[in-house]
């Protein structure tokens, strides 16, 4: 038995168990597609955290605190207030961006953005701290 013939029977008996039906009376792409099922659910929007790692902070120019967070093959469009661009550029520590994602005119926008600071990590014996 190869591990094709041993991945259908696991998948057989898994449907048998949960349909109450042969496995036999179906086809297994029809048995796949029928265990992937999912309910859609809508959503106004969701909370979105990002977090920046100390020394990988992001550069967003003051003068236009416009910026846009790339994921895979999507754009996430989002904006911060020129205080907090000026503050991200002399942290020395990470921080967490968040805001609240929502879909405008077929986009991807990121409402409310702003940022939480994680102080740095104190600096070791070793590296000159007194």
């Amino acid at each position: 038995m190869n591990r094709t013939d041993t991945l259908d029977t696991m998948i057989a008996q898994y449907d048998e168990a949960v349909t109450k039906e042969p496995a036999s009376s179906t086809s297994l792409t029809t048995r796949i597609e029928r265990r992937w099922e999912m309910d859609r659910v809508e959503i106004a929007s969701a909370k979105v955290s990002v977090v920046f790692s100390e020394g990988k902070l992001p550069t967003i120019n003051p003068a236009d605190p416009a910026f846009v967070l790339v994921l895979g093959d999507l754009e996430i469009h989002g904006k911060i207030n020129p205080k907090a661009a000026r503050k991200l550029a002399q942290h020395p520590g990470g921080a967490v961006l968040q805001g609240k994602l929502v879909a405008e005119g077929g986009k991807l926008e990121l409402l409310d953005a702003g940022f939480t600071w994680i102080d740095p990590k104190p600096k070791a014996a070793g590296d000159g701290a007194k």
